[in-house]
């Protein structure tokens, strides 16, 4: 569909861009839609589930909203459903796999696992908690294909990877660590995965 889909923690709104792939897309060019929402606070994650949900972190509140038809959104908006959780503290990111599984990154150390993404809704608690050792600012998660998730911390200058992270409950080191001076990371944000 050609769109682009940007969080903005200031205007506390989703900003949506079209014809992103044109030579013209460009300079100053406005947003074709605004999804702004009483829902939305501080939405620092956002990413595509299934059937054109968008899912949103929204570390202001604590929770992820889930915005149904989101490619065709526009104006003022609830969320279709909104997910809470007594185990989110310092939530940064979503991110929805393939399988319909959904990561949350706390970035106090932690990865909550939830199945079914596309069910939840409402008080809920996560099907497995990952405690990333030595973590101290996780901001950020992609799952691949095969289920190896690359999580960043800020902090430490760092990708971890984990391999099959839908089957990790507890503290359990990463697989991989993608960290020193020839990575030159310094205060990694996000990462994005290209199969």
């Amino acid at each position: 569909e050609d769109l682009l889909f940007v969080a903005d923690i200031v205007t506390d709104d989703i900003k949506v861009f079209s014809d992103t792939s044109s030579s013209t897309f460009n300079g100053n060019t406005a947003p074709i839609r605004t999804i702004t929402s009483a829902d939305l606070n501080n939405p620092f994650g956002i990413n595509f589930g299934s059937d054109d949900d968008l899912y949103v972190a929204n570390n202001g509140n604590n929770n992820v909203v889930v915005f149904a038809n989101a490619s065709s959104l526009n104006g003022n908006v609830n969320a279709t459903r909104i997910i809470t959780s007594a185990a989110f503290i310092n939530i940064f990111d979503v991110f929805v796999d393939s399988t319909d599984t959904m990561y949350v990154v706390d970035r106090n150390g932690f990865i909550f696992t939830f199945f079914d993404a596309s069910t939840l809704n409402g008080v809920v608690q996560p099907d497995l908690t990952l405690t990333v050792p030595g973590a101290t600012q996780l901001t950020a998660i992609a799952v691949d294909q095969a289920g190896t998730a690359y999580i960043v911390d800020a902090s430490n200058n760092a990708v971890f990877s984990y391999d099959d992270i839908d089957l990790l409950n507890g503290v359990i080191a990463p697989d991989r660590t993608i960290q020193g001076a020839n990575t030159q990371l310094s205060i990694p944000i996000r990462v994005f995965l290209v199969e």
